[in-house]
């Protein structure tokens, strides 16, 4: 990421990633509060995320008869990668990045 007010370019940790939950971030340089740009693109990528990997794998493994602890398990997996590639998303997308 990089800050407009100071121009110092970070990346964005999983303590940072979970500390802001909604995409407000501070620069750890000169501690201003950044906002990411949530766009229609983003939303529909979270979305297209959870459908393939919580999803279609729990329903495919509900219909293969799986009992619904391992569905769960499965399904929790998957929303785990959906957090990865959210991080990552708001670790790459840097020109979404706004001063608040």
């Amino acid at each position: 990421m990089k800050c407009p007010s100071c121009e110092h370019e970070f990346r964005l940790s999983w303590l940072m990633y979970w500390k802001s939950p909604f995409g407000r971030h501070s620069c750890p340089k000169c501690q201003s509060k950044l906002r990411m740009r949530h766009t229609f693109r983003y939303y529909l990528s979270l979305v297209v995320l959870a459908i393939l990997f919580a999803f279609i794998p729990s329903v495919v493994a509900s219909e293969l008869g799986v009992n619904g602890i391992a569905v769960l398990l499965i399904y929790i997996g998957g929303i785990a990668v959906v957090f990865y590639f959210d991080k990552l998303i708001d670790d790459t997308w840097r020109g979404t990045v706004e001063r608040k």
